[in-house]
């Protein structure tokens, strides 16, 4: 859908508007009241913060303080797809350089999913050399988060977590099916609830994949609830503690998904050892088994730093390792891959 900035009054009236850049996302909105300006942060996948300023009166803007980078952000290009699954539409963002038919082309799938939350774009270098590197970057909106109301919310939490994990799943069929790549070129990444999603999408469906990165995520639902900030999300995903509960935890923990005759993708969890909200021993217990599965030939690896918890590094020399890492692992199992 086409982004807007809207002003609204306070009986609810829209009184001005004005059309934004396809994919961007707008936040930290202010008023100088010493100048009688209104900033704003401006930014999308390919696009770091910039700051604009709006004009009141003509309600247009522009940029005011630009961010250096060494690409031409006008050369990516962005598309919206709806991919139905089971009764509902996943909307799923695109992004690239060019799509080519005659070879599979590599892609970076992504997702949140849960609580109710709302994604938005946001920028990350990642992306931009996954992209650079003749690769597409996907972010499917599937249930459980919050894009389209509170029912998209309610069909992907607690007894239907599930669903969340079936929409990825079907999102890459999709993707295989459109001609858009082939089964072993995805690589599919998520981060906390979305590290859940990917984690848990790549123990059912470990043929679709040609690698996995999940960032700080819940891998052992069978025991989450007992640590840290757990307790808290009984309301999202439901509790062991009766047999309902249980039955739907065990049905999509990634942990527990995992079958010793399989041999699973290439796959980097990167965790942080100060991780007071997803703690680490998620990232180790499931590396561990993966490790020690008896088919398991394809290399499982494990990023933790210390004293990281779970937003990752804080500081610029530690957040370029992890890029760069991460990055030359994706190198070497899907961007560099050509069968």
């Amino acid at each position: 859908d086409q982004p807007y900035l809207v002003a609204i009054d306070y009986q609810g009236n829209v009184t001005n508007q004005s059309k934004l850049p396809s994919g961007v996302t707008v936040s930290s909105i202010s008023y100088q009241k010493a100048n009688k300006e209104v900033l704003f942060y401006l930014e999308s996948y390919t696009i770091p913060p910039v700051i604009c300023r709006l004009n009141r009166q003509t309600f247009t803007y522009e940029i005011v303080e630009r961010t250096g980078v060494n690409f031409n952000y006008q050369d990516f290009k962005y598309e919206v797809r709806m991919v139905k699954s089971d009764s509902v539409e996943i909307p799923v963002f695109l992004v690239y350089k060019e799509l080519k038919s005659n070879r599979p082309t590599p892609v970076l799938l992504k997702a949140y999913g849960g609580f109710g939350v709302i994604s938005t774009p946001r920028y990350d270098p990642n992306t931009i050399y996954f992209i650079e590197q003749g690769g597409i970057f996907a972010y499917a909106y599937v249930r459980g988060g919050g894009e389209k109301g509170n029912n998209w919310w309610n069909q992907g939490k607690y007894i239907n977590k599930s669903n969340g994990v079936n929409d990825l799943i079907t999102v890459s069929e999709y993707l295989i099916d459109e001609n858009l790549t082939k089964k072993k070129k995805i690589a599919i990444t998520g981060a906390s609830h979305g590290g859940l999603l990917a984690g848990s999408a790549l123990s059912k469906r470990p043929d679709l994949f040609g690698a996995g990165v999940f960032h700080a995520g819940l891998m052992d639902m069978l025991r989450y609830e007992h640590y840290t900030v757990g307790s808290k999300w009984i309301n999202e995903f439901g509790s062991t503690a009766d047999s309902v509960g249980f039955y739907n935890l065990i049905s999509y923990s990634p942990y527990n998904q995992l079958k010793p005759e399989i041999n699973y993708p290439p796959s980097l969890f990167v965790t942080g050892q100060s991780d007071d909200r997803v703690p680490p021993f998620h990232s180790y217990k499931m590396v561990a088994r993966m490790q020690n599965l008896t088919s398991q030939n394809n290399p499982i690896l494990l990023w933790a730093k210390r004293g990281t918890g779970h937003y990752g590094p804080n500081n610029m020399e530690d957040q370029l390792m992890e890029n760069a890492y991460i990055m030359g692992f994706l190198d070497e199992f899907i961007l560099s891959k050509d069968d």
